[in-house]
C-alpha cells in the first residue's frame, strides 16, 4: 500500500485554515467539536443500538514507571476503614480516595481539552497561550457571574443544607474536633493555619 504523505506546506495550510475548528462556532465557543453531538445525532446514534452490550472506551490504569508516560498515575487513600473511630458519629467517617493523572498520552484514556495544543502562540479560537497558565490552569472563563442571584442564596437555611456535604469532613462546634478536614467553629478572622 502507498501512502501519499502531504507536503508541509499543504499540512500547514490545514492547520492554519482548512481543517481548523477556531471560530467555526463563534468566538466566544468552548465546546469544540462536542459541538457536533447535538441532539438529533445523538437520538440517531441510539437507533442504531441493535444489543444491549456494552463497550469500554478505557484503558486499565496501571501505576508503575513506564516510558508511555512523563508522570505515572499515583493513587493512594486519604482515610480509610482502618482509622475508624469508636463513638462518633458514622456520618463524618468516610473512605476517600486521591488518583493523579496525566490525561494526554496513550496508556490513559485520552482526554483532551480546548487549551491542549499552541499554534503561534494561540490557543482554541485564537486566545492567546497564557491564558492557560501552570500554576492556576485556565485563567479566562467566559461564563458571567450573576452577583445579585448568588447574594439572594446568601440566608441560613441555605447555608444549613449547603453545609450538610461539608459535614462529611469538617465539625462546627466549640469543642469540635479536627476530622479529615479541620473544626471550622470560629474560622473567621482567624490566623491561617492555626
Amino acid at each position: 500500500m502507498t501512502v501519499n504523505w502531504p507536503e508541509e506546506k499543504q499540512l500547514l495550510g490545514w492547520v492554519g485554515g482548512d481543517i481548523s475548528n477556531w471560530n467555526k462556532w463563534g468566538k466566544e465557543d468552548q465546546k469544540g467539536t462536542l459541538n457536533y453531538l447535538t441532539d438529533e445525532h445523538t437520538l440517531r446514534a441510539i437507533k442504531l443500538i441493535e444489543s444491549g452490550e456494552k463497550v469500554s472506551c478505557s484503558k486499565t490504569i496501571t501505576f508503575e514507571n513506564s516510558t508511555s508516560f512523563k508522570v505515572a498515575p499515583n493513587h493512594f487513600m486519604i482515610s480509610a476503614g482502618d482509622t475508624y473511630r469508636e463513638n462518633e458519629n458514622h456520618e463524618r467517617q468516610v473512605a476517600m480516595d486521591y488518583f493523579g493523572l496525566v490525561f494526554h498520552g496513550h496508556s490513559i484514556t485520552h482526554v483532551d481539552s480546548l487549551a491542549h495544543f499552541f499554534w503561534n502562540g494561540k490557543t482554541y479560537n485564537g486566545r492567546p497561550s497564557s491564558v492557560v497558565s501552570t500554576e492556576k490552569g485556565e485563567t479566562k472563563t467566559l461564563e458571567k457571574v450573576d452577583i445579585a442571584q448568588l447574594l439572594a442564596m446568601g440566608d441560613l437555611a441555605h447555608g444549613e443544607k449547603v453545609f450538610k456535604k461539608c459535614s462529611a469532613c469538617h465539625m462546627i462546634a466549640s469543642d469540635g474536633k479536627n476530622m479529615i478536614g479541620p473544626n471550622l467553629w470560629n474560622v473567621i478572622g482567624r490566623k491561617a493555619g492555626s
